[in-house]
């Protein structure tokens, strides 16, 4: 019998010092909740998948990663488990029998949606407005983001999908959406910098990734039975 295979959503506002050591962190809470991890290649180490790093600054409400166990569970039990051995900052509230015909999340992510949320008065919504309204009219726009030690220009036009502000308790909302452009997207900080905003946000969260899901791949396996 193959792995069973489970993508795991997950709610991250974890310290900094906590998200350098997140491979053991979630290993160590598997163990803990009595689930047989899969290993890796016939090896020692845990067979498990993570989805991309959040950016510095920014917490996750739907993170994801892919457990692979060798006796399999029941999703809802592997999630009850895992709220009570992972340590403050983590928390799972989804686990989702996919199956090992889906891509891998290195290679399946199409978009990153995010939230900034600033103080009240922070800034001017009609002119946040009138700069989204010029942006879209432009047919490029180029932007340097540096990464680690390498410097390089993105063109936000090809990666900005939608940006949208709301006004709430007169406190101003971004949402937006960012492509995954041939390998890259842009960090939320470099769309927040190009729409010129006069204040940092209050809190910047990612609200959900996207990824892709062939339809015909997953419903052959549901229609087969995970165990049949």
């Amino acid at each position: 019998m193959s792995p069973q295979r489970l993508r795991i959503t997950y709610r991250s506002d974890a310290p900094t010092e906590q998200r350098g050591n997140f491979a053991r962190l979630w290993v160590d809470a598997i163990e803990a909740a009595g689930l047989l991890a899969a290993r890796a290649d016939g090896g020692r180490r845990a067979h498990v998948e993570f989805g991309p790093a959040l950016p510095e600054g920014v917490s996750g409400n739907c993170e994801l990663l892919d457990i692979w166990l060798d006796r399999p569970a029941e999703p809802a039990e592997v999630c009850a488990r895992l709220r009570e051995a992972l340590p403050p900052g983590l928390v799972p509230v989804d686990v989702e029998d996919i199956g090992e015909r889906l891509p891998s999340l290195a290679t399946s992510v199409v978009a990153y949606r995010y939230r900034a949320v600033f103080a009240a008065g922070s800034v001017d919504g009609a002119a946040l407005h009138a700069r989204t309204v010029w942006f879209s009219e432009q047919p490029s726009f180029e932007r340097e983001e540096l990464r680690g030690e390498r410097l390089r220009v993105l063109d936000l036009k090809q990666i900005i999908r939608e940006v949208a502000a709301t006004t709430i308790d007169g406190a101003l909302q971004v949402d937006m959406c960012l492509a995954v452009n041939q390998q890259q997207t842009a960090r939320p900080a470099t769309v927040l910098d190009a729409l010129e905003l006069p204040a940092q946000p209050v809190s910047l969260v990612r609200t959900a990734i996207e990824v892709l899901r062939p339809r015909v791949a997953l419903a052959a396996w549901r229609e087969r039975g995970r165990f049949a």
